[in-house]
């Protein structure tokens, strides 16, 4: 069995012993990954390290200055970081819209990292329409390997394209496994998606429906035999598994009439992102960036970053003149009103809101609970402040907004976003999370909590006349309702 010799530069637990410095162990060379820490960074050997001792110095502030030239030894990127690649489907994660950069409603993974409680980080977007696994070997060098170093994931979502153009199994087969065995060189772990069908009316043929069945079989194989190595089984997920002719529900898919079938809107996003969220929970840390003090705002002090004094929803003389108002005659143990300083409304449609304020979910403040009934396919409620945050801001500045969401009981819900809106020199600029997309169907399947980021919101030089930090709730069918709870929520000035 080839082995290599590792030697610890520093003190080091390892596999419950603790290991002098100038120690060594010897490993079996085909391990996946084998941990190096000298107790402030960590460093991973890569799989197949050749015969022979590897030896690794540090210089003063732990970061690696050498390594053995036998086989490449990669610093391992933050643990919360992620590289997504893929088709389309990957493309419309993150979109350029409204003058700024938008997450959507129909990403697998904004959704997933929303549940997670945002959690992680992306660092490359790198989706491009059309794509097969053989245009991602061939972009792996430019669009995943120089980001590697700073990521410790690799999301993927790939395989339509390679079916529909009848591209051979075994090839598919070639140049997935050539992708997961760089990322694995590259000290990345990888979240693979077993694909789902085209909608119904868009179906496969019967031979595209076996290539594809066969090769989610061999991804989820790949699993049991690789380290690091996740897959999630989307038409498990949201398919029509007791069909004879393989598809997905036509209201799971966004372009199930017009276009090919192949692309989910947040009916079908959610059940898959939801899987990968509880990857992510059982991997990732959590990291709690929410606002968590009143005193923590401009309001207390100009020289604090948070501009959006009122995310933890004190008192309840706020606006209540708004459009669709109704007072909320059952609060239960919440209190009826509007939190000072906040301003909801009915932005579209005709539903009717009932406000209350009570101790938020986690016990920090407290959170505007807004019941929303009699909503149609395009009613959208809107909350900001009374007064808009134009004064504390100027031209060039960076901002990002944070907040969380509770949703119970939704019915025709299709998305809860947060938006920083702003207007410099006569243009409107937005910056959104998990916004809602055209055609606008698919609904939020049950309740859940949202943890919601903008993208960094940063201002063009310029006259500011207006800057606004919201929270939108939009509907998508007839007869739509659900109970809404906002809880500390932030706009935070980015140095």
């Amino acid at each position: 069995m080839p082995t290599s010799t590792i030697k610890f530069i520093r003190p080091k637990q390892h596999a419950g012993v603790i290991y002098d410095a100038g120690s060594q162990i010897t490993i079996d060379s085909a391990l996946a990954d084998l941990y190096v820490s000298d107790g402030v960074a960590t460093y991973v050997a890569k799989t197949l390290i050749p015969n022979g001792e590897i030896p690794l110095a540090l210089d003063a502030a732990g970061d690696l200055i050498q390594a053995g030239t036998d086989r490449r030894i990669a610093l391992r990127g933050p643990q919360s970081a992620v590289i997504l690649f893929g088709d389309s489907r990957i493309d419309t994660e993150y979109v350029a819209a409204n003058n700024g950069y938008s997450t959507t409603s129909r990403g697998v993974f904004t959704i997933a990292n929303a549940l997670a409680g945002q959690r992680c980080r992306v660092v490359k977007y790198a989706g491009i329409g059309g794509n097969k696994y053989s245009d991602l070997v061939a972009r792996y060098m430019t669009d995943v390997r120089p980001y590697a170093k700073d990521a410790s994931w690799l999301y993927i979502m790939c395989d339509l394209n390679d079916v529909a153009n009848d591209v051979p199994l075994d090839t598919i087969k070639a140049n997935a496994r050539q992708i997961w065995d760089w990322a694995a060189q590259d000290g990345l772990r990888i979240i693979e998606t077993a694909g789902y069908f085209p909608s119904v009316g868009k179906e496969l043929t019967a031979t595209r429906n076996q290539v594809l069945l066969q090769l989610s079989a061999f991804k989820r194989r790949e699993a049991s035999l690789r380290r690091n190595f996740f897959v999630v089984d989307a038409n498990a997920l949201i398919g029509n598994s007791a069909a004879a002719t393989p598809s997905t529900p036509a209201a799971k898919i966004i372009d199930s009439s017009t276009g090919s079938g192949f692309h989910i809107n947040v009916g079908g996003a959610y059940p898959i992102a939801k899987a990968v969220a509880a990857i992510l929970t059982s991997q990732v840390p959590p990291t709690d960036r929410l606002v968590s003090s009143v005193a923590d705002c401009y309001g207390t002090d100009a020289t604090n970053p948070n501009i959006f004094d009122y995310g933890l929803f004190q008192g309840t003389t706020g606006d209540t003149s708004g459009a669709g108002y109704i007072a909320d005659a059952s609060p239960g143990a919440f209190t009826a009103g509007v939190p000072t300083g906040i301003k909801p409304k009915r932005n579209a449609g005709a539903c009717s809101w009932a406000p209350s304020v009570g101790t938020a979910s986690d016990g920090v403040g407290n959170a505007l609970r807004l019941k929303i009934t009699g909503a149609g396919a395009t009613d959208v409620v809107q909350v900001s402040t009374t007064t808009a945050l134009t004064s504390r801001v100027a031209g060039g500045q960076s901002f990002v907004g944070r907040s969380r969401v509770i949703i119970t009981n939704p019915v025709g819900l299709h998305t809860v976003y947060q938006r920083i809106i702003a207007t410099v020199d006569g243009v409107t600029y937005q910056w959104r999370s998990i916004m809602d997309m055209t055609p606008l169907n698919g609904a939020i399947p049950e309740g859940c909590t949202l943890t919601h980021e903008t993208p960094l919101a940063t201002l063009p030089n310029g006259t500011v006349s207006n800057f606004e930090n919201q929270i939108l709730i939009v509907f998508s069918a007839a007869g739509a309702s659900a109970q809404i709870d906002i809880e500390r929520m932030s706009c935070e000035r980015v140095a």
